[in-house]
């Protein structure tokens, strides 16, 4: 008798340190500062809520990495949903968003050169992974320069095909990566 109660306890113990899965949890139950904090976790990455600004009930997490980078995925940013169909909206937005100006497209990710910003101009990619949106840009080069002459070239890093290609080849473990970030830090 005494040896069931003993196991009884220990087994509800062990089912109370059991994490709740992913897909049980909500993006809004996670308890998380905004992005305008500099609270940074494993290595200057941080997690902060976001929301579409025409769908503000639609939240999602970002993760992104707050220094310079020094790897291909600290170029990347990733926007993790509640659920497939949430990040499948989330996407259909960015899509539409700039959809005057995609350069390509498939049926899980697309390329597009946006107006140019003041002082940089570029090329991004959204890849649909599941859950998660993967954002990087696939071209950046400033458009001002020490000499006058020419812009600033591209960054050291993977950029153009290769970069598409490391987004495309990636996208799972990429994923994964961002889930793990998220869930174990929230």
């Amino acid at each position: 008798m005494r040896k069931g109660i003993v196991l009884i306890i220990l087994a509800a113990m062990l089912l109370a340190s059991c994490r709740m899965p992913v897909e049980s949890q909500t993006e809004t139950s996670f308890d998380i500062y905004s992005a305008n904090t500099d609270s940074y976790i494993f290595d200057y990455w941080r997690i902060y809520k976001s929301r579409i600004p025409e769908k503000p009930d639609l939240i999602f997490l970002v993760v992104d990495y707050g220094d310079s980078a020094s790897k291909q995925i600290h170029l990347l940013d990733f926007l993790v949903c509640d659920s497939n169909e949430t990040s499948k909206t989330v996407y259909e937005y960015y899509r539409e968003y700039y959809s005057d100006c995609i350069l390509e497209e498939s049926a899980k990710w697309f390329i597009a050169h946006p107006w140019s910003m003041y002082d940089i101009d570029y090329t991004c990619m959204y890849y649909l992974e599941d859950n998660v949106v993967i954002n990087g840009n696939i071209e950046e080069w400033s458009t001002w320069s020490e000499s006058g002459d020419e812009p600033e070239p591209p960054g050291k890093f993977l950029r153009g095909d290769d970069f598409k290609e490391y987004i495309i080849d990636n996208a799972p473990r990429l994923k994964q990566f961002a889930m793990d970030l998220a869930t174990d830090n929230t």
